[in-house]
Parts: structure tokens; C-alpha cells; sequence
């Protein structure tokens, strides 16, 4: 069992968002000024080459011959890669496999969150909320946020962790205005979910909690002797899901019979968690020894039964957030300052 009592604030030791440093309208240590190189809904260009290569892919669909006389090439047809109607969006298709594009381009993106309306991104280098609205372009949200971390959404915010000590969380209504601290003096926050009558989120060091989504103090939910380190959160109908990157495992708590148990082990160092669909997505970082980083994928697993999961994307440098739509994976990859997805 994995209740605690009363209330108290999250602590942490674990790491959070890479902080770099530069900003938007000018050079940075990085790459400078966010931009979006993903094209919106209806179509466009990117504005950025990414290089993708054979491993960059996320589709495990089977290959049909080079030539199926039904739809053509789809060895490398972008529109039918790999099988019939199998669609790489804004990305190339290579030997069958779809390769991934640039949507965003910034200083240390930690975090990515997509929505029918838009694609959302936190810098913890540049302090920046970016709001890439799939019928508009981007555009920034939010400034001063050194640190940003993880961002959850509901109907009518945004909400995001200031990994810091202390820490924060923020919220701003999606139709603008002002930000505001929804929660302040925790001890690093980093990951975060938000249904209609809570906003949870989990400290490093003190376990997972949760905050009435009206304001109050956090209540504990599950005790730092069922965590490990853990960092990323996702909410699946009542069951909350984080990685724990201290054991290289994920954990899952039933909100309503208040149970801790093990949702997947033996991953390499986990972070961002995202849920789509029936399907719970995560982010091994695979830490590199050096410079050298190619190891890190997205990897899935149904939400409810019993089922090994499956690497969606591989290759990677450092994924850290991660977010996921029907027909679309999103990872940020913060040591090389960008966001990229790849069709499903």
C-alpha cells in the first residue's frame, strides 16, 4: 500500500529539466530563438532538416514489398511508408520507415503536450512557455520561468512545474491573462497531472501528491519508500503512473483503492510519461557515457493488463518529455534544443 498521510510539500534531489541559457529574438548558447519547423494541420514545409536515419522510427507496422501494386513504393513513399495509407506527415520515408521532423527549435526544451489545438513546449534554458497552435504558428505563452519543467492541461489552464528548490507550480488560463503561482515552497516538483478535482504532481524525494484543484495544501499519496526518484507523471482514468529513474522502473497508484504497484521494470533511465488512448508512452533517456547519446527511445505499454512493452522510437538522443496524439509521437530532446515527432 502506498497512502500517507496529511499534508506537506514535495522535495526532491533528482535532476529536472537540462537548463541552457539564451532566449527568444536572438543567438543563444543552443540554437537560439524557438521556431517552428513542423508545418500546422493543413500542410507546410519544415523550416529545418532533422537528422533522421534508419533507427528514427516509431512504426513497427509490417513492411510490404517495395513496389505493392495497390499504392505504389512504399519503401519510400511518405504517403504510403511501409504499408498502404500509412502516412509520415511532415517527415521523409526511408527504406519503409517513417523519419521524424523538427517542430520546435529552442534552447533546452524539457517538456512537449499535445492537444487538437496545439502543440505545447517548456525551455527550461530559455524560461519559456511556447504555444505552436497547429493553425496559427507559435508563439510564447509564458516568459521568466527559468527551470520550467512537466505541464499538464485542462479545459481551462496550463499548468507546469518550476523545478527548483523552492519550487512551484504554474498555471495561466489558455485564453490569456496572468500567471499565477497555483502552489508554492515544494522542494523541486517535476512531474505533473490535472483532472476536474486535482492537480497532482511528484517530488524526487518525497513520493506523489496531489492539491484540490480549487488551492488548499498537498496531500500525500504515495510515501518515498514506493519511489525512486520518480520524475514524470501521467493520469489513465484513476490510476496515476511515474517513472522512477532511480530504479529504472515505472510505478502506478490506484487513486480509488489507494494501491502502489509496479507497472514496468528493467527500463533505462525514465523520465517524461504520457497517457493516449488506453496506452501509456515514457522516455528512457539510456544516459550516455561521455558525449555519445543514441540510445534513448519511447516506449509503450496498455495501461490496464498484463503485456512487455514495445519501443515505439529508438535511436534518440536523451528524450526526456514526451506527449501523444492518434496519429502522432512528440519528444523533447533538451541537450540538443529541439522538439521532434514522428507519425505513428
Amino acid at each position: 500500500m502506498g497512502t500517507g498521510g496529511g499534508a506537506g510539500t514535495g522535495g526532491a534531489t533528482g535532476t529536472g529539466g537540462t537548463t541552457g541559457t539564451g532566449g527568444v529574438g536572438g543567438t543563444s548558447g543552443r540554437a537560439g530563438a524557438a521556431g517552428q519547423a513542423g508545418r500546422d494541420a493543413s500542410g507546410g514545409a519544415p523550416d529545418a532538416a532533422v537528422d533522421a536515419d534508419a533507427s528514427d522510427t516509431s512504426s513497427d507496422a509490417p513492411f510490404d514489398s517495395p513496389a505493392d501494386v495497390s499504392c505504389g513504393d512504399t519503401a519510400s513513399d511518405p504517403q504510403n511508408c511501409g504499408f498502404c495509407g500509412h502516412d509520415c506527415q511532415n517527415g521523409d520515408c526511408v527504406a519503409g520507415e517513417c523519419q521524424p521532423w523538427l517542430v520546435i527549435l529552442g534552447t533546452s526544451p524539457t517538456d512537449v503536450l499535445a492537444t487538437d489545438e496545439d502543440v505545447w513546449a517548456s525551455d527550461a534554458g530559455a524560461g519559456i512557455i511556447f504555444r505552436n497552435s497547429r493553425a496559427g504558428g507559435p508563439s510564447i505563452f509564458a516568459t521568466g520561468f527559468p527551470d520550467a519543467s512537466f505541464m499538464a492541461i485542462d479545459a481551462t489552464h496550463l499548468y507546469w512545474t518550476v523545478f527548483r528548490d523552492p519550487g512551484q507550480i504554474i498555471r495561466k488560463p489558455l485564453a490569456g491573462g496572468s500567471t499565477e503561482i497555483f502552489q508554492a515552497n515544494l522542494v523541486e516538483p517535476l512531474g505533473i497531472a490535472v483532472d476536474t478535482t486535482h492537480v497532482y504532481f511528484t517530488s524526487t524525494t518525497q513520493g506523489v501528491f496531489r492539491i484540490p484543484i480549487g488551492g488548499g495544501a498537498p496531500e500525500q499519496l504515495v510515501l518515498p519508500a514506493f519511489t525512486a526518484t520518480p520524475s514524470g507523471l501521467a493520469l489513465d482514468d484513476s490510476k496515476l503512473i511515474w517513472s522512477n529513474a532511480g530504479n529504472d522502473t515505472l510505478g502506478r497508484y490506484d487513486i480509488g483503492l489507494g494501491m502502489v504497484t509496479t507497472f514496468a521494470t528493467g527500463q533505462v533511465d525514465p523520465a517524461g510519461v504520457a497517457a493516449h488512448a488506453g496506452l501509456i508512452f515514457w522516455a528512457n533517456e539510456a544516459l550516455p557515457v561521455g558525449d555519445a547519446g543514441s540510445a534513448g527511445t519511447i516506449t509503450s505499454k496498455p495501461a490496464v493488463g498484463v503485456a512487455t512493452p514495445v519501443v515505439e522510437v529508438s535511436g534518440r538522443n536523451r528524450p526526456y518529455g514526451v506527449s501523444v496524439d492518434d496519429t502522432t509521437i512528440y519528444w523533447t530532446e533538451p541537450g540538443r534544443g529541439r522538439v521532434l515527432a514522428v507519425a505513428r
